[in-house]
């Protein structure tokens, strides 16, 4: 009897080397099934990259068809000293005689704008060219951000020389600006002559006596522009990918 019960519990038992065959077994199974789920966390987490670039791109996009399209005048401003860009939109007013040139049909011979009280007189003339009439109602503002790309922030605004407080979020995040516009030849934005290269940096838009890249900020008056927006992201695959979009926008007065 004392045997047959010694034979029973040895056989109940398991033995050092079938502890570990167990133990290897459950580690290559759970090893496995880490590995799996950590791949299928890392394809999500790429896949919203993904959106997320789209999303910025198109938002950008977005708001400058609908709210260019519905002004009467777009000043760009880029400040040297910062490297931000701005888009002031401007509603009703006219342009100065002196400030519609036809050797340069997508800006005008103008950077300033002057109070409402000539309103409606289109062939008043100005020196230096002016806007008359306009008011400003809308900025749209391009903040370059530590990856080398830019915050996009949108918000109402109605003086040019004072912009309002940022909000407290972006419209979108690391979007890549190129912009496409004649570059002016030197001398002051006023001169009227366009030389035949496109430009891809904001900071190059911009000639005055100096040459580009001056201290202080620079402004003109434009009726259509042409921008590049992209977005570089991690795709599913592992391999770096860019969304980009190019797009060209103009206000009202171009119809």
């Amino acid at each position: 009897m004392k045997r047959i019960c010694a034979r029973l519990g040895q056989r109940a038992g398991m033995t050092l080397i079938e502890v570990l065959v167990a133990i290897t077994i459950t580690a290559i199974v759970m090893g496995g099934l880490i590995t799996a789920i950590w791949q299928i966390s890392l394809r999500s987490q790429r896949l919203t990259a993904a959106n997320q670039a789209m999303e910025s791109v198109l938002t950008v996009n977005h708001i400058l068809t609908r709210m260019i399209g519905s002004s009467s005048y777009v000043e760009i401003t880029y400040d040297t000293s910062s490297g931000v860009t701005r888009l002031w939109l401007f509603r009703g007013g006219v342009p100065s005689a002196s400030a519609v040139l036809p050797s340069q049909p997508w800006m005008y011979n103008s950077s300033t704008t002057v109070a409402p009280g000539m309103s409606g007189v289109a062939n008043v003339s100005a020196t230096p060219p002016a806007i008359y009439g306009a008011n400003c109602y809308y900025l749209i503002e391009f903040v370059p951000n530590t990856t080398g790309s830019n915050n996009v922030y949108a918000m109402p605004a109605t003086n040019p020389s004072s912009p309002p407080p940022l909000p407290s979020q972006p419209l979108a995040q690391n979007v890549n600006v190129t912009w496409y516009l004649p570059a002016l030849a030197g001398g002051t934005t006023g001169s009227g002559s366009i030389a035949q290269s496109w430009l891809q940096s904001a900071s190059n838009l911009f000639y005055n006596g100096s040459g580009a890249g001056s201290s202080g900020a620079s402004s003109l008056f434009v009726n259509s522009l042409i921008l590049k927006l992209s977005s570089t992201y991690t795709a599913p695959s592992g391999q770096t990918a860019t969304y980009a979009l190019t797009a060209g926008y103009h206000d009202a007065e171009v119809g």
